[in-house]
């Protein structure tokens, strides 16, 4: 979530993956918190508390307004989380919330080591042959025809 080059992948490419290939039912994106302080980890289990539909909104809205990286508490980031319908004792209970943080971590922690993810964003391809990683900040035309060429080979 403190990532800038993922803000970007969220808002310009991330709409243009679900348009032209989710929606089409082509391929699946599964989104992987990667937490690298309390902040970030706070925020992620706020964007798992919320309701599914609320989801992208939410994570949009804090890449949009970075000023909750720069807090030294989490009251901004809470106040966002408010925005979007959370009242004190939702944000104390997600807070407290052990075994969300332990899921977040070990969804990292796969990421990090099944799948080799050391720089964020990264797009993992999955197809029945091979496991392709894609990192950085892909151009959308060049990745959507790299994910044509493998849809092509399925």
């Amino acid at each position: 979530m403190s990532c800038s080059h993922c803000g970007k992948f969220h808002k310009n490419i991330l709409p243009k993956i679900e348009k032209d290939f989710v929606s089409q039912g082509k391929v699946k994106v599964a989104f992987v918190h990667l937490p690298v302080d309390v902040l970030s980890m706070q925020a992620a289990k706020l964007s798992y508390c919320l309701p599914k539909e609320k989801f992208d909104s939410f994570i949009e809205k804090l890449y949009d307004k970075k000023d909750w990286l720069f807090s030294t508490d989490d009251k901004r980031l809470n106040y966002y989380a408010k925005d979007f319908g959370m009242t004190d004792e939702d944000i104390q209970s997600c807070k407290d919330n052990k075994k969300l943080t332990s899921d977040i971590l070990l969804a990292r922690d796969n990421a990090i080591e099944k799948f080799g993810v050391s720089v964020t964003p990264s797009v993992l391809i999955v197809t029945a042959k091979e496991k392709e990683l894609i990192t950085g900040t892909p151009n959308y035309d060049e990745l959507a025809k790299h994910i044509n060429a493998k849809l092509s080979e399925l």
